[in-house]
């Protein structure tokens, strides 16, 4: 924890030392009781509740509610109210401050929040106040558990504030990192697909071809970089809804279309199918010119997005995941024994062959998705709407060219360069470091076994759950294949 954090958690735990010394231990024994045996109501009423608000519903359905949080939920309701809790309280709080992070991840709204926290508070005073004991002990009861119920908040809420307004930093940070030469070039690129496409439109008309049978547009590099990327580039500039709404016209124009004859075509269909690119390609260079306005720096050496940007990207792929049902999928990539290059062949070499690196593994990736420098020498890269085989066979396509890469080393000599790369894919969980910790724990695998290689964690329901979730204690067992090369 940073000092800030370690002074908020050190108060907490200072006040739930001082609530305990000065509460009746009988008092501590009977709430204790009480939780222990009502638990499972308690928890039954928080999930039932909240599933009836529609905005919950985007972060909890009924099967995860019965596999995996309604006992969880229990479990830290008995920890919180328990006898023992005084002796452990240090392990409460971080605790408390863990899952405050999980909400900052899964981007929970504060005011669920403290929906949750009304619930479970309004269910537990009405239990208390039902078992009969005399005034002193009930009111004693009351104000425990209220005092218990406000540590925890406060506990959870402290992280939370400061991991949203962080990330809302980052958030502006990032759209100016991503603005600039690299945008521009990005919407060069586009515009080169969007010529293809154009290309490929007339040709299927003056065969005769349904227009239907086209790929639409909302599918190429250029539909797929307005739908993942193109806010965080450059946010909510017109350009973007304009590039929005001709993609839906085009593609619906299309597929109302029914196949011509052979050698002739639909000529108002042309016209208006010219118009639109034209269109399209002028608004895709007003971007690149805003973004050139706005030129700015990236990783220094490599010139990729750095990792603390990753968190506010990853929300948006979650969010847009559950929204319409399109998996994402990560590529953590580690290039092999690359202490040795820097060792033997000296920095300067080192950082050559991470440049060359950076620059193969981003030719092989669609403008739509990312490609992040993770660490010293990993690199990370995320796949927009993409299934767990595409993944996979971009990741040994990636393992194969850089295989393939020649990097002239000290005295001209040329040396092999190959990684190791974990590939997981997005389960649909809300809490995105689910995945980023399944790609690692795959890419540990890669490695163990051999290195250059390609690892797939798979299987629904086996990603590992990050440390602190409100789920679990540790991590799951997952399962992963291998394919050598």
């Amino acid at each position: 924890m940073e000092q800030p954090e370690q002074d908020r958690a050190e108060m907490l735990t200072r006040r739930i030392e001082e609530l305990w010394a000065r509460t009746d231990p009988d008092t501590i024994v009977a709430v204790e009781g009480i939780v222990g045996e009502r638990s499972a109501r308690i928890a039954g009423a928080f999930y039932s509740q909240l599933l009836e608000v529609d905005e919950a519903r985007h972060f909890l359905d009924n099967e995860l509610v019965r596999s995996r949080l309604n006992a969880s939920m229990q479990r830290w309701l008995c920890d919180l109210l328990s006898a023992s809790t005084a002796s452990r309280a240090d392990a409460l709080v971080e605790r408390l401050h863990g899952i405050g992070m999980l909400h900052v991840r899964i981007n929970l709204p504060w005011h669920l929040l403290s929906l949750g926290m009304r619930i479970i508070r309004t269910e537990l005073f009405g239990l208390l106040m039902d078992q009969g004991w005399d005034r002193d002990r009930t009111v004693e009861a009351l104000l425990f558990s209220l005092e218990m119920l406000e540590i925890a908040a406060e506990g959870m809420n402290g992280p939370f504030f400061e991991g949203v307004v962080s990330n809302a930093r980052y958030q502006q940070s990032l759209r100016v990192m991503m603005t600039g030469h690299g945008l521009a070039m990005e919407c060069e690129r586009l515009r080169a697909t969007l010529l293809e496409w154009h290309r490929d439109a007339v040709v299927a008309l003056f065969e005769g071809r349904a227009p239907a049978e086209l790929p639409p547009l909302a599918s190429t590099d250029v539909g797929l970089w307005l739908a993942h990327k193109a806010a965080f580039s450059i946010g909510e500039v017109p350009e973007l809804s304009s590039i929005a709404g001709v993609l839906e016209q085009t593609d619906g124009d299309l597929h109302r279309h029914g196949p011509g004859q052979p050698g002739t075509v639909d000529r108002p269909l042309l016209k208006l199918l010219n118009e639109r690119v034209a269109t399209l390609a002028y608004l895709l260079s007003s971007v690149s010119e805003k973004a050139l306005e706005a030129e700015s720096g990236r990783d220094a050496l490599t010139r990729l997005l750095n990792r603390r940007y990753l968190p506010s990207i990853l929300q948006q792929e979650v969010s847009f995941s559950q929204r319409h049902g399109r998996p994402f999928a990560l590529l953590l990539i580690d290039a092999d024994h690359f202490k040795q290059v820097n060792d033997s062949q000296g920095h300067q070499v080192g950082d050559e062959v991470l440049i060359r690196l950076a620059q193969r593994i981003l030719s092989l990736v669609r403008t739509s998705d990312y490609l992040f420098r993770y660490g010293g020498e990993e690199f990370l890269v995320l796949l927009s709407e993409v299934d767990l085989e595409i993944a996979r066979r971009k990741a040994e396509e990636i393992l194969t060219a850089v295989a393939a890469l020649g990097v002239v080393g000290d005295e001209g000599l040329t040396f092999k360069l190959t990684v190791s790369i974990g590939v997981a894919l997005h389960d649909g969980h809300p809490d995105f470091e689910r995945v980023v910790r399944a790609a690692d724990q795959a890419l540990i695998r890669a490695k163990r076994e051999g290195r250059n290689r390609v690892v797939v964690w798979e299987g629904p329901g086996t990603h590992p759950e990050p440390e602190g979730s409100a789920t679990t204690s540790g991590r799951g067992p997952g399962r992963a294949t291998s394919s050598g090369s």
